[in-house]
C-alpha cells in the first residue's frame, strides 16, 4: 500500500476501536522484577490454571516489550492456548530481524517510533532471504505470510495506544507472497467402506467391552476392596476390574501405588491375563477406543471437529418439532452460529446415535466416580493413566490434544487404511450428498450447516463435483443446442424433466442420442429426426413415466 493509503487506513482502523485498546489491565500485565520481564496472565478456564506467559525473549527492546505485553493481553482475550503460543511464536521472529538490523546494519529499534516502512520492506527481504540478507529462504510462502503478518498487525495495533497519539503511522507495504490452497479431494467409495468396517468391527468390541465393564461394577459394589485383596487370584477378569475400578474410584492413586499397597491386586493385574490398560478400556473411554466412536459420529453428524470433540450430553434433547426424533444441537466456534441434526429416536440399528449415545452417558456415570467433576458433561471423557480423571478431548482453551491424532493414525495403520482426518470425511459425506442428489449444493449446504451456498461450493468442491458439474453443463449446453437445430419441435423443458436421454419425439425416450442410425444424422451431434423415434432401434416408451404415456 502507498504512505497515503497506509495513514487512512489506519485513521479509520482507529475508529473502529476503543482509545484504551492497548491499555494495561492491573493484574493481567505485570514486570517481574526476579525476571526482568513483562508477563502477561489469562484467567483460568474451566477449572484449568491461569494461562501465564513470560516475555523475556523480548526484554532486549524494554519499550517495544511493554508495548507487545499491552497488545498481547487485548488480543489473547477469548483465545484458545495453542492460539496464543503460536502468536508469540511468530512475534520472536520479528524480533530475531530487529537483532539482525542492530548486528549487521547497525540499525537500532528500540522503540515503535524507530519502526518505519523501511523496516517492513528490510523484514520482507529477510524472510525471502534475499540480498544483503543471504542466501535464500527454503520458506514457504504461507510461513512468509503468517510471519509478515503477524508483526503488522501487532505495531498497527500497538499505534492505536492513546501514549502514540498523533504520531505518524509508517505504513505496511504489500508483500507479493501468494498462498494458493490446495483443495483436499474425498476418499472413493471403496476406501470409505473399509473405514465404516473397520469402525463398526472395532466398535462392535469396544461397547461390548463397556457394557461388561457396567455389569461388573454393579455386581462388585458391595464389595470393599481389602475383600478383593484376600480373595482375588490372578486370571480373574471380573476381580481384577472390579478391583481396579474400586481404587481408583476410592483411593486415586497411580499404578506404582496400587502395586504397593494391594500386592495380590497388582499381581493379578499384569500379562498375560489382564493389563491395567486392557481392565480401564472396560470401564471408560481411552483415546484409543474413542478413534471409531468420533469416526461414526463424524459420518452420522458431519460436523466439524471442534464441534464434534465437545459435544455435550446436554446438546441432545427431543426435537421441538418432529415426534419421535432427537435433535442435537451443538454451537459453532465461530460467529455465534448453531449446527444441528436429528436422529430417530427409536432406530434400532446396532451402531445407531441414541443406542451408542446411551452406553457412552452410563460410561460417563462410570467417569464421574473416577473423579470428573466440571467436564461431566462431555460425551468424550478420555481415560489417560491412573490417578487422574479422564478428561474431555477438545476445550476451547487447550484445543485438541496431541494424543488424538497418535491414536488416529494407529488406527488407520492397524486397520490397513489409507492416512485421512475427520476433514477429510466430512468432505467425503460432502461428495456422497453431491453425487445422490446429482449435484445439489442447497442440499449440501443444509448437510454441511453452512450459512451460505457460497462457502460450501468455495471449500468443499471436490474435483469430482466440479467433473459433474462441468458434465451436466455440457449435457445441458448439447440440449439446448438441439433444440435450436430442431427448430423448436424438441421441447427444452423435457432436458429438465428426462434428462439427456429425452428422444426427439414427443413420449420416446432415446438409448444414445449421439450415435443416431437414422439417415441424415451425424454422429457425435445429438439427434434432431423429429417423428421418426418409432421405428429407430434407440428409441424406447418409458411406460412408467406418465408424461410420457399421455404424449403418446
Amino acid at each position: 500500500m502507498t504512505s497515503g493509503r497506509g495513514r487512512r487506513n489506519a485513521r479509520s482502523t482507529a475508529k473502529r476501536y476503543t482509545q484504551e485498546i492497548a491499555a494495561p489491565e492491573k493484574g493481567f500485565v505485570t514486570f517481574d522484577v526476579d525476571l526482568g520481564a513483562y508477563k502477561v496472565t489469562f484467567p483460568a478456564e474451566l477449572g484449568e490454571k491461569p494461562d501465564i506467559y513470560s516475555l523475556e525473549d523480548f526484554m532486549s527492546r524494554p519499550a517495544l516489550a511493554e508495548d507487545l505485553a499491552n497488545y498481547f493481553r487485548k488480543w489473547g482475550v477469548g483465545r484458545r492456548i495453542v492460539t496464543r503460543k503460536k502468536k508469540l511464536g511468530l512475534l520472536r521472529f520479528a524480533f530475531t530481524f530487529l537483532d539482525v538490523l542492530r548486528e549487521r546494519f547497525r540499525v537500532d529499534v528500540r522503540t515503535l517510533a524507530d519502526i518505519d516502512t523501511e523496516t517492513f520492506r528490510s523484514y520482507i527481504k529477510w524472510l525471502d532471504g534475499s540480498e544483503p540478507f543471504g542466501k535464500a529462504s527454503s520458506l514457504g510462502n504461507l510461513t512468509k505470510i503468517q510471519r509478515y503478518n503477524a508483526f503488522g498487525e501487532a505495531y498497527l495495533e500497538m499505534s492505536l495506544q492513546p501514549k502514540y497519539r498523533g504520531q505518524e503511522i509508517a505504513s505496511i507495504p504489500k508483500a507479493a507472497w501468494r498462498h494458493v490452497r490446495a483443495h483436499r479431494q474425498p476418499l472413493n467409495l471403496i476406501d470409505t467402506a473399509k473405514l465404516f468396517e473397520a469402525c463398526r468391527r472395532e466398535m462392535r468390541v469396544i461397547l461390548d467391552g463397556l457394557d461388561y465393564g457396567a455389569k461388573i461394577i454393579e455386581r462388585y459394589e458391595d464389595i470393599s476392596i481389602e475383600c478383593l485383596e484376600n480373595n482375588i487370584v490372578r486370571g480373574d477378569k471380573e476381580s481384577s476390574i472390579a478391583a481396579l475400578f474400586k481404587y481408583a474410584s476410592e483411593r486415586g492413586g497411580r499404578v506404582e501405588r496400587l502395586r504397593l499397597e494391594f500386592p495380590r491386586i497388582g499381581f493379578a493385574l499384569k500379562n498375560p491375563h489382564i493389563t491395567v490398560e486392557e481392565a480401564i478400556k472396560n470401564l471408560v473411554l481411552t483415546y484409543e477406543t474413542a478413534v471409531p466412536l468420533v469416526l461414526h459420529f463424524a459420518a452420522e453428524s458431519v460436523f466439524n471437529p471442534s464441534e464434534l470433540f465437545a459435544l455435550l450430553f446436554s446438546q441432545f434433547q427431543p426435537h421441538p418439532v418432529f415426534e419421535g426424533r432427537d435433535w442435537l444441537v451443538a454451537p459453532k466456534g465461530r460467529k455465534g452460529h448453531v449446527v444441528s441434526r436429528s436422529f430417530a429416536a427409536d432406530d434400532t440399528r446396532e451402531f445407531s446415535i441414541p443406542r451408542v449415545l446411551n452406553i457412552l452417558a452410563r460410561t460417563a456415570r462410570i467417569a464421574k466416580r473416577l473423579g470428573v467433576d466440571e467436564h461431566d458433561n462431555h460425551v468424550f471423557l478420555c481415560h489417560t493413566w491412573l490417578g487422574v480423571p479422564p478428561k474431555p478431548m477438545y476445550t476451547r482453551a487447550n484445543g485438541t490434544t496431541s494424543s488424538w491424532y497418535r491414536c488416529l493414525s494407529e488406527f488407520l495403520e492397524r486397520n490397513g487404511l489409507l492416512p485421512a482426518n475427520l476433514t477429510d470425511l466430512r468432505l467425503t459425506v460432502s461428495d456422497i450428498v453431491n453425487m445422490i442428489t446429482d449435484g445439489d449444493i442447497l442440499a449440501q449446504q443444509r448437510v454441511l450447516n453452512h450459512a451460505t451456498s457460497a462457502t460450501t461450493m468455495r471449500s468443499y468442491g471436490s474435483a469430482a463435483q466440479m467433473a459433474r458439474r462441468a458434465a451436466k453443463l455440457a449435457q445441458a449446453m448439447a440440449h439446448r443446442q438441439r433444440v435450436l437445430d430442431s427448430l423448436g419441435k424438441i421441447p427444452l423443458n423435457s432436458y429438465f424433466a428426462q434428462g439427456f436421454s429425452v428422444g426427439a419425439t414427443p413420449g420416446f425416450r432415446c438409448l444414445d442420442p449421439l450415435t443416431s442410425p437414422v439417415p441424415g444424422e451425424f454422429e457425435g451431434r445429438p439427434c434432431i429426426a423429429y417423428g421418426k423415434c418409432p421405428a429407430c432401434p434407440h428409441g424406447v416408451i418409458d411406460l412408467d413415466d406418465v408424461q410420457s404415456v399421455a404424449q403418446l
